[in-house]
């Protein structure tokens, strides 16, 4: 039996023992992994990478030219003017921690990610939150929400239109968020991944925004501006 805390476990969840195998030993690992994919379980999965795999963070998306892209992108759509940001899966906090953030609250499912974000900016506010039902009643709107890469890796639709209504409805002014434009197939080559409906579609049916503009891209997600 292999946990989470295994060293067999590699950057994506998956076991990779790093030894030769021979054939009944990988056909063995290749259900294996099937299974996992199947069950993926966001919160394990994301205390694993925050407390193995630190250098990979919340992945390609807030590293390199990801990372100076979303800055850059950050400052130019006005967060640093904002009076409040709620950071919906602040992860490390590697892409926000050196920008000048007034009321700035984080979130996420993984406290391995929120103890690496309380030592980058322990000015800053934290909790965290599970994708349940009953989150909203303690998650209050503000001014600036920001949601990067969360949405692609719900499990279900149903997660996915819950974590939608829900920064809908904390959004007071402008919502930063990313996501899939269109199906890419990616769940038959990425057991992490999901697409259900294209983004644009899903935050223009809250009935929440007055606008919903694609102001962006990197890797394979779009990213989109919403306005109240």
């Amino acid at each position: 039996m292999s946990h989470y805390h295994d060293t067999s476990l590699n950057v994506l969840g998956l076991l990779d023992p790093g030894i030769e195998l021979n054939p009944i030993e990988r056909t063995a690992i290749e259900q294996a992994n099937r299974q996992i994919g199947v069950g993926f379980d966001n919160v394990l999965f994301w205390n694993l990478r925050y407390s193995r795999f630190r250098e990979r963070g919340s992945g390609f998306g807030s590293r390199g030219e990801n990372l100076a892209y979303k800055r850059d992108l950050l400052k130019r759509e006005g967060v640093e003017d904002a009076a409040s940001v709620l950071d919906f899966g602040c992860g490390d906090l590697e892409v926000v921690k050196v920008l000048n953030l007034k009321s700035y609250v984080g979130i996420d499912s993984s406290e391995s990610a929120l103890d690496l974000a309380r030592t980058a900016r322990p000015d800053w506010t934290f909790q965290r939150m599970t994708i349940g039902n009953d989150d909203a009643a303690i998650l209050p709107p503000q001014d600036f929400v920001l949601c990067f890469e969360v949405l692609i890796h719900q499990p279900s639709s149903e997660a996915y239109h819950r974590v939608v209504k829900r920064l809908a409805d904390c959004t007071l002014r402008t919502l930063l968020v990313s996501g899939y434009d269109h199906d890419r197939d990616v769940s038959s080559s990425n057991h992490m991944v999901f697409f259900y409906e294209p983004l644009e579609v899903s935050l223009q049916r809250t009935g929440r925004f007055s606008t919903v503009r694609r102001i962006g891209a990197h890797t394979s997600v779009s990213i989109f501006r919403c306005d109240v």
